[in-house]
């Protein structure tokens, strides 16, 4: 089941937090930015033009996700969290990101963000997708690999 949120929808984003990807975690260190990862979770949510939440059969959260207009450059900002529940549920995530991802390139032709280059999985996940690398960058003293998706990229 898929659920549009807020930031009103406190307990889905607090469950997220509360069983997030440790790889997760790890990247958002790694950027060094200043406010608490939990802080940043509510953050995204708020700041996102479109933002949802993927449950599991159970009603737990796999995932939540969104698109948000950058202050500084063109195209959409793409974000998703998940929690240790996207292991036993890739078909539905993998699924639901899709579907996600093919919405948003027609509304906003051009997404795009930022990896850890450590955060293999997500790497992984990423170019199944079908994402566009670019070259790696340092940030923070960490590397991150940006990546794009256009509306052409079919």
């Amino acid at each position: 089941m898929i659920l549009k949120i807020t930031e009103k929808d406190e307990r889905y984003i607090d469950e997220l937090i509360r069983y997030i990807r440790k790889s997760d975690v790890e990247e958002y260190e790694q950027t060094g930015l200043e406010e608490s990862f939990s802080d940043a979770v509510y953050l995204s949510v708020r700041n996102s033009e479109e933002c949802y939440c993927l449950f599991d059969k159970k009603h737990r959260v796999i995932a939540i996700y969104g698109v948000s207009e950058p202050v500084v450059t063109g195209g959409r900002l793409i974000w998703a969290l998940g929690t240790d529940l996207i292991d036993k549920n890739k078909r539905t995530f993998g699924r639901e990101s899709k579907r996600a991802i093919a919405r948003w390139k027609k509304k906003y032709n051009c997404l795009w963000n930022v990896v850890a280059v450590s955060n293999k999985t997500t790497v992984k996940w990423l170019a199944w997708l079908g994402v566009e690398f670019g070259r790696e960058t340092e940030i923070n003293g960490n590397m991150f690999i940006p990546f794009c998706l256009s509306r052409g990229d079919d």
